[in-house]
């Protein structure tokens, strides 16, 4: 066949949607990424003042839902923990609050919540529970009614949501020399081939 022969219109066709595609979950899956960057941003941001003008105090857990499940990861079963909500009490400049925002916290942290007896399944758990559990939340001494229970700065992490970026951003430029090429009409096989 012909080096020189022009490329069919049906496969010049496909060839512009396919990477058109390719360009735009390219640039979608970077517009998220740079969002999540964002987000985790404002979330370490706020995190840090917290951790820095935020007085700590001495919690006690009043009631949490916790779930336990068995799941498995490749042939090993293992057990998953993980905290749906908890409500606690804390004394600030000698009066008694209670809150339930946990604030930013990681798994370990969630799981420091769930006990060992808990059986398979969800339930509420008393005060009765967290007795001898000694936990310090993080008060704001401009409205101490405000009251974070978990400050972990791990959860603040950018390398999550800027791995996503990069990962679209070359998915978008990749496909973009193979876009113009295609508008443009210039076959990309090899020689000896149409």
């Amino acid at each position: 066949m012909n080096e020189n022969a022009p490329m069919p219109a049906w496969r010049r066709i496909y060839r512009i949607c396919r990477d058109a595609v390719l360009f735009a979950v390219g640039v979608a899956v970077t517009v998220a990424g740079v969002r999540m960057v964002v987000q985790a941003r404002d979330a370490a941001a706020g995190l840090a003042e917290v951790a820095e003008s935020w007085v700590a105090a001495p919690a006690q857990i009043r009631e949490a839902t916790v779930s336990r499940s068995l799941s498995h990861a490749f042939w090993q079963s293992r057990t998953d923990k993980r905290l749906i909500s908890a409500t606690f009490s804390y004394t600030f400049a000698g009066r008694e609050y209670a809150s339930s925002d946990l604030g930013w916290y990681a798994r370990r942290d969630a799981e420091s919540l769930v006990p060992f007896s808990l059986q398979v399944g969800t339930q509420t758990l008393g005060a009765s529970a967290y007795a001898d559990m000694a936990l310090t939340c993080r008060v704001n001494p401009a409205d101490p009614a405000q009251a974070k229970l978990f400050c972990n700065p791990e959860t603040a992490s950018l390398s999550k949501p800027v791995a996503v970026t990069v990962f679209g951003l070359l998915i978008a430029l990749g496909t973009a020399a193979n876009l113009i090429s295609s508008i443009r009409g210039k076959d990309e096989s090899p020689p000896g081939k149409a």
